[in-house]
């Protein structure tokens, strides 16, 4: 019985004296998505774009189905909508890191996929002359 808990919730390892530890195996959050139009295609692409960088298994649970956060296909599948509680676990070698990119991909406003750009583009047709000159 203590075997079988430790295989599924614990990984052995070695530490830096050559002994024997026990760590969890994955890092897990829980994120609400922040975006009025939801879990959309630019915040699944950003998401994607942001697992490639890492080592880490990253997975999204939400709506009782779950995601590889390498999938943009998986991440829209999730049909996340304004509100919806996202589980996040990642786990591997870099698995925190992984974990705390993730959580600021859903608070950060630097990478707020609901930037209204139409009005750089407005502004850039106001001021062409109908040929292609300014």
């Amino acid at each position: 019985m203590v075997t079988l808990l430790a295989s599924c919730c614990f990984q052995l390892v070695v530490n830096k004296r050559g002994r024997p530890a026990v760590r969890p195996i994955m890092k897990r959050s829980q994120l609400t998505v922040p975006w009025k139009e939801g879990l959309h295609l630019r915040p699944a692409a950003r998401l994607v774009r942001l697992a490639q960088r890492f080592r880490s298994s990253i997975r999204l649970t939400a709506n009782g189905k779950m995601a590889d956060a390498r999938s943009i296909i998986s991440i829209m599948l999730l049909c996340a909508a304004l509100g919806t509680v996202i589980d996040v676990e990642a786990s591997g070698d870099d698995e925190d890191i992984a974990l705390q990119a993730v959580q600021n991909a859903f608070v950060s406003t630097s990478i707020d996929p609901d930037i209204d750009t139409d009005a750089e583009v407005d502004a850039d047709t106001d001021a062409d002359d109908g040929k292609g000159r300014r």
